[in-house]
């Protein structure tokens, strides 16, 4: 009795558009097992280390020049020496988290595309191929190669994608991977796990917007009660004001 009570209990905890029968079962536990292999895929290919190395190469390589080329915030730093470089400060923990924080969001977009597009069979290859040591080595040495990225968008592919400093017998690996039906199978999803992550990147994230802006707010009030460097040259201006269109 105790087993056939379990099984009722699987059978009311799948999520169904309608009565799961007896012999609709063993579809919807294979349906499930291959949700959650996809679920753990996706993890494996974009890490959160991933997503961190990506989000301060942004914050060093993108935000860092944009601010100190922004006229309005060069007025500033005129006027407040080192406030471009307290907001950048302040805002990348903020930035970072708010990142780390939708993860789950892009996660679950990506494997329902390996969900859709691999048999579980295939999703295992997969992850027993970047779950490995080489493929872990692998990992890390595209997310160590960002900083020297002239761009993070390419270090964003699911793909292998074997470096110079990598040993001959994990590029090896790697290659032989991709030559396989999974691997080729893979790469010809490239295209919608790329759009996915681009579209994910430009997302509004008003919880995280609303935490960088109050960070950047505690700079501008711990400026503002200090004398700016030329007020005797020019007429002091409200600081908050130039700030709030800087950021626009």
């Amino acid at each position: 009795m105790r087993w056939a009570c379990g099984l009722l209990f699987l059978v009311c905890a799948m999520p169904t558009t309608g009565s799961v029968t007896a012999r609709d079962l063993p579809t919807a536990i294979a349906e499930k097992t291959r949700g959650d292999e996809a679920a753990m895929l996706a993890r494996l290919i974009y890490p959160e280390a991933l997503n961190r190395a990506i989000t301060t190469y942004t914050i060093i390589q993108v935000v860092t020049p944009a601010y100190h080329a922004d006229q309005g915030l060069q007025s500033l730093e005129a006027d407040y020496p080192g406030i471009i470089d307290a907001m950048i400060a302040a805002m990348q923990p903020e930035f970072e988290q708010g990142r780390v924080d939708a993860l789950p969001t892009l996660w679950a977009k990506t494997a329902a595309v390996y969900a859709s597009n691999l048999s579980l069979d295939e999703l295992r290859e997969t992850i027993a191929f970047y779950a490995s040591p080489s493929g872990q080595r692998l990992s890390a040495a595209k997310r160590d190669a960002i900083p020297n990225a002239s761009s993070p968008s390419a270090e964003r592919r699911a793909g292998p994608d074997p470096r110079s400093d990598s040993k001959p017998d994990e590029v090896q690996l790697s290659r032989t991977f991709a030559s396989t039906a999974t691997g080729r199978k893979l790469a010809a999803l490239q295209p919608k796990i790329d759009a996915i992550i681009a579209a994910w990147s430009e997302a509004p994230t008003p919880e995280a917007d609303a935490r960088v802006t109050a960070a950047l707010s505690k700079v501008v009030a711990r400026y503002s009660r200090s004398a700016p460097r030329s007020v005797h040259q020019r007429p002091k201006r409200p600081l908050e004001q130039p700030v709030a269109e800087s950021m626009e």
